[in-house]
């Protein structure tokens, strides 16, 4: 009973929960559940609310997204009012984005630095619509192991790879739920996830609290989920969206298409582990 009820409301700090009676003992068996769970979870329209810290400040905004695996994206910024400000879609192979009343419209590929650009996630399609439905990428690893955490009532998978990466990944019991996941690169947290605010949406336990930091980089982003459906229709058109007539369209490009002679090109900043995750 109490293993359910801190499941469910978190343990206060100081408690310990023993491991359940059938707690599993294989790294693979628990990963296999998270990528279960978060697989039936194909496609996400959710209403949001979005907060950013970094060191350009703070920014806040209502925005909708829409997501459909295995990497298409359509997120819409909007006013107080309800009018779009700003949007990226990305069919998973290409985006574009444009703010209300701006003269360029950027498009190119959808690689991790192009989409971080716009949506504030640096991630590649497919781990962002992951981690939007409740899932985590995993690291490359060349070495897994569980082992029960008492202190947070879930298990908790160490992940080795290759360069010092590592990846700890906290799993509810039964369900499968992601609690939390550190990529760290020598000890040191590069980027973190936190779920939380579990609730039923068609029949699927969905985080409507998604928190993802960045230390090194001082970023602090939280999304919080309002109105939800899931596993709905969405129309490719959601995530194909030409830029404006009156716009002009700018060309990003993604780092392995940048001339290796280029010095002046200015990249856009990317976190370190990114390239190295995978679903």
């Amino acid at each position: 009973m109490l293993l359910g009820i801190c499941l469910l409301a978190g343990c206060p700090q100081g408690a310990h929960v023993s491991a359940p009676a059938d707690a599993l003992t294989d790294a693979g068996s628990v990963l296999a559940l998270v990528a279960d769970q978060s697989a039936r979870k194909q496609r996400l329209v959710v209403e949001a609310r979005i907060s950013y810290y970094g060191d350009e400040g703070a920014r806040k905004a209502k925005a909708i997204i829409l997501a459909r695996r295995p990497a298409a994206l359509h997120v819409s910024a909007l006013s107080p009012t309800d009018d779009m400000v700003a949007v990226l879609a990305s069919d998973g192979e290409r985006f574009t984005s444009f703010q209300r009343g701006s003269e360029v419209c950027y498009a190119g590929r959808s690689c991790p630095e192009n989409v971080g650009r716009f949506s504030l996630f640096p991630m590649e399609g497919s781990q962002l619509v992951d981690v939007l439905v409740g899932g985590v990428p995993f690291i490359a690893a060349i070495e897994s192991r569980v082992s029960w955490d008492a202190q947070v009532g879930a298990y908790r998978v160490d992940l080795t790879g290759a360069e010092q990466l590592t990846q700890r990944i906290w799993v509810a019991h039964g369900t499968g739920d992601v609690r939390r996941s550190e990529v760290l690169r020598a000890d040191k947290v590069q980027l973190s996830l936190t779920f939380d605010d579990f609730k039923l949406v068609g029949g699927e336990r969905l985080p409507h609290k998604i928190d993802m930091k960045m230390p090194e980089r001082h970023v602090d982003l939280r999304v919080t989920y309002r109105d939800v459906e899931l596993n709905t229709v969405i129309d490719d058109d959601a995530f194909v969206i030409p830029c404006p007539d009156s716009t002009r369209t700018q060309t990003l490009l993604c780092y392995d298409e940048l001339p290796a002679t280029d010095d002046t090109a200015e990249p856009v900043e990317l976190a370190p582990v990114t390239d190295e995750l995978h679903e």
